[in-house]
């Protein structure tokens, strides 16, 4: 490909992703963004000795972004070794997400039936005639409904915070989708599939922000402040990384009616984070955090426990912990929430820090017949525009880099 001049249109970590591919096969690269700093939700902050972050919260890094990395010259922080139990409110207690074989034989999450119908679940055949379905639906006619209630649901609230009745199921799991197309078993399916690397759980010594910073650095050029409501003259390409309905009001008379309405009406789940410092008890049972299945009735999706995750968070006598809430269950005071909270973590104590703040349109949720809309789009496309973003592809860091990376390959 000949150097070329692209101008891309926002620079959250989507639109920096791409400015630096575009940069490193040579071409002449301006980014433009409207805010007054490049990363868009990538935010981390020190704040009296303790790190917090203010959007992404981890990286699960495969071997696309480790390459990245080494390339930026940062030094990953591995999750602590120590600490690796996960944890599923149930019944007014904590159980042990089941990690190993082992550990689901004895899980007090699971009813016998489930766990059966999991196992002999190769064994079967399931055939899904429709073209998409909603996620529970598509899993209740594979595994038993304890597996959705308890397994699915509280993963689900931990990626999109939306609801497994709303969100796609061939949009959200392509790959569980494809396969049981194919084999007609989730687990035939992945047997038949090469073994990919195993991931990293990782963040840096001072946040997910190194990664902006370092990409903003090596791209050089990012206009800040800077609003525009039609594309720049003077380029031969153009890369949109806005929100959807952003891109929209670029394309709109440059694809169809039907995909610029897609555009526009993806929703945003409104998410908010509450951050709380707790004394450490010394008795306290560590791990990574804690998912709360919706049919537990509470308004909390889940508590992280980031300084049990990375060491350097806050000093070692403390507890830092991030807790998530969405949609209509965000309460105005996250306080009248505490009590709830102190069961999950096993605390007594007040915390010394409560730190709340809600992001309007945070997460973009993939409906049914997402992914056929999204390949629509793509085929509308002029030659010269192209999209990136969390709302094509996946709403994860690894689902953005490969959007990003497959632009340029």
């Amino acid at each position: 490909m000949s150097r070329q001049r692209i101008a891309i249109i926002g620079a959250g970590m989507s639109g920096l992703l791409a400015a630096y591919f575009a940069k490193r096969q040579g071409h002449s690269v301006q980014v433009f963004e409207s805010q007054e700093r490049a990363g868009g939700w990538v935010q981390s902050e020190r704040i009296e000795n303790r790190l917090y972050e203010r959007g992404a919260q981890t990286l699960l890094a495969d071997s696309d972004w480790l390459e990245l990395l080494k390339e930026l010259n940062l030094v990953p922080i591995e999750a602590s070794t120590r600490h690796r139990s996960r944890f599923i409110w149930k019944n007014e207690k904590r159980c042990q997400a089941p990690l190993g074989f082992i550990l689901f034989l004895k899980s007090d999450l699971f009813s016998f039936k489930a766990k059966a119908r999991l196992l002999t679940e190769i064994f079967r055949t399931t055939k899904i005639s429709e073209t998409d379905l909603n996620l529970a639906n598509f899993f209740e006619r594979i595994f038993h409904r304890d597996i959705v209630d308890y397994a699915l649901d509280p993963f689900v609230g931990g990626i999109f915070a939306g609801s497994i009745h709303d969100l796609s199921a061939k949009s959200c799991f392509p790959r569980i989708w494809d396969g049981i197309q194919e084999k007609g078993s989730v687990f035939r399916s992945l047997l038949f599939k090469s073994r990919s690397p195993q991931k990293k759980l990782i963040s840096f010594k001072n946040g997910i922000q190194e990664i902006t910073e370092a990409l903003q650095k090596n791209i050089g050029s990012v206009d800040l402040q800077h609003s525009i409501g039609h594309l720049p003259q003077g380029f031969d390409q153009y890369i949109l990384a806005t929100p959807a309905g952003e891109a929209a009001k670029f394309l709109d008379a440059k694809i169809s009616a039907e995909s610029s309405h897609f555009l526009k009406s993806i929703p945003y789940r409104r998410v908010a984070i509450w951050q709380t410092v707790f004394d450490r008890p010394e008795n306290f049972k560590s791990g990574f955090g804690c998912l709360i299945p919706r049919k537990e009735g509470q308004a909390l999706l889940g508590s992280l426990w980031t300084s049990e995750i990375f060491e350097g968070r806050c000093s070692k006598d403390e507890l830092l912990t991030t807790q998530f809430f969405s949609g209509s269950d965000i309460p105005s005071d996250p306080l009248i929430h505490l009590p709830f909270l102190q069961k999950v973590l096993g605390i007594q104590s007040q915390p010394k820090v409560s730190y709340f703040k809600i992001y309007e349109r945070a997460i973009p949720q993939f409906e049914i017949y997402h992914r056929d809309k999204v390949q629509k789009l793509r085929s509308e496309l002029p030659a010269s525009i192209s999209l990136v973003g969390n709302y094509l592809d996946g709403v994860g860091l690894s689902d953005v880099l490969t959007t990003a990376k497959r632009l340029f390959e």
